[in-house]
């Protein structure tokens, strides 16, 4: 079953990223996990944390609130000595509320993956429980931004 909320918050991260002209390599279901592959280490430590609140901020501006999931996210801020998660939610706000229409496509796209991965993922024998797959490439992640960042 798709986890829209998940896309959403993987989606932040991804634009957050692309934002500062960050690598994102792609963005896949690990073990029915979705999670957003993208490297960081060209990133000044405030840039890596807004990346980290990229999920949270996407979240929150798309559906109102955040979850608990982004306590990976939490840690990582914490781990990078950027404070707390909150200390740049507004800063990762503005930027995905400057890129509605490049969020909502990523989302979009990587529902119809999920959904197609899925449906062929239901075969006898196999083991759905624990789904992997790739949900969007960074080739396709860029190709996207530079639609809407020409």
């Amino acid at each position: 079953m798709i986890d829209s909320r998940a896309i959403c918050h993987e989606a932040g991260h991804a634009i957050i990223a692309m934002n500062f002209g960050l690598a994102v390599t792609g963005i896949c279901v690990k073990e029915s996990i979705p999670t957003a592959s993208l490297d960081v280490t060209e990133a000044t430590t405030q840039q890596a944390c807004v990346v980290y609140a990229g999920g949270a901020a996407a979240e929150k501006v798309v559906l109102g609130c955040f979850d608990e999931a982004s306590d990976f996210d939490r840690r990582m801020i914490s781990d990078a000595g950027g404070g707390k998660l909150e200390d740049h939610l507004d800063y990762a706000m503005k930027i995905i509320r400057a890129n509605p229409t490049c969020h909502k496509e990523m989302c979009n796209e990587m529902a119809n993956n999920w959904v197609s991965e899925e449906s062929a993922s239901i075969w006898p024998g196999s083991n759905s429980d624990k789904l992997n797959f790739e949900l969007l490439t960074g080739t396709r992640i860029k190709e996207i931004w530079q639609l809407y960042h020409p």
